[in-house]
């Protein structure tokens, strides 16, 4: 059985337009991001948190494999459902549901994430869902540990800070799979952001982006070398209509030490 949310994450016209900004920006950097050149029988790719499949989109064209995780089965099976109908092998394209970040648990929540196919990637990505991680810190060290060392890339796509929402609002990226981060738990349709009064006690709340600084020193201290940061020059509105919020995106890519 499809999961409604799963399968209509990316519908709107408004996310649309979110990938397919992305997918450019990924491309206009390909050497920048350390793709450009590299023999595509040889380049694997890892996207963490599938969030319309901006990293693969960009990326399928100019590398060999892809694998995806995502903590929602159902997105995971929704990334296999379009691996196949774009004629695509589980070889070539396939993800798998799992968490490798959660700081609670000293192993991955998923055996198949232990196997020799989750490792030695050339390049990991999480694209505009770095913020929806419980301790960013932590899972960037998960990561980079994914990563061929000395050769393997890092690149994570996300929000520069904005005001936090006043209590009873929320925002709603619609570009993953449904949950609350008051809850953590699975449910309807949208992704809500709330404040840190709606939220329990010990229960996960979004960060509301990161500054320069602060991922880069979060790079730093997971291992990544030759770190470098950059700012997009349009914004992505979350929204279908004019009032949708713009909100200004980074990139920052850094190489695994040996």
């Amino acid at each position: 059985m499809r999961s409604t949310a799963a399968a209509t994450y990316d519908d709107k016209p408004w996310q649309q337009a979110i990938a397919e900004q992305i997918t450019k920006e990924i491309r206009s950097r390909l050497d920048w991001i350390g793709l450009q050149g590299t023999d595509k029988e040889g380049s694997e790719v890892v996207e963490k948190k599938l969030h319309g499949l901006d990293g693969t989109q960009a990326l399928l064209p100019y590398v060999s494999q892809v694998r995806g995780i995502d903590v929602s089965e159902s997105m995971a099976n929704e990334y296999n459902r379009r691996a196949q109908s774009l004629g695509l092998t589980s070889e070539r394209m396939y993800a798998t549901q799992g968490n490798l970040v959660a700081p609670s648990a000293a192993e991955p929540s998923s055996s198949a994430l232990t196997g020799p196919d989750f490792f030695n990637f050339d390049l990991v990505i999480v694209s505009l869902g770095f913020h929806h991680f419980e301790d960013p810190g932590f899972a960037a060290k998960r990561l980079v540990e994914r990563l061929k060392a000395g050769k393997g890339v890092l690149l994570i796509i996300d929000l520069l800070p904005h005001a936090a929402f006043k209590s009873g609002d929320g925002h709603h990226h619609g570009h993953g799979s449904a949950h609350s981060h008051a809850s953590g738990q699975e449910y309807g349709a949208g992704h809500q952001h709330v404040s840190p009064s709606q939220a329990g006690a010990g229960e996960s709340v979004a960060h509301q982006g990161f500054g320069q600084g602060q991922v880069v020193s979060i790079f730093q201290k997971a291992g990544c070398l030759d770190v470098d940061y950059v700012t997009l020059e349009k914004p992505i509105r979350l929204g279908d209509d004019l009032r949708g919020a713009e909100r200004k995106v980074f990139m920052v890519r850094g190489r695994r030490g040996e």
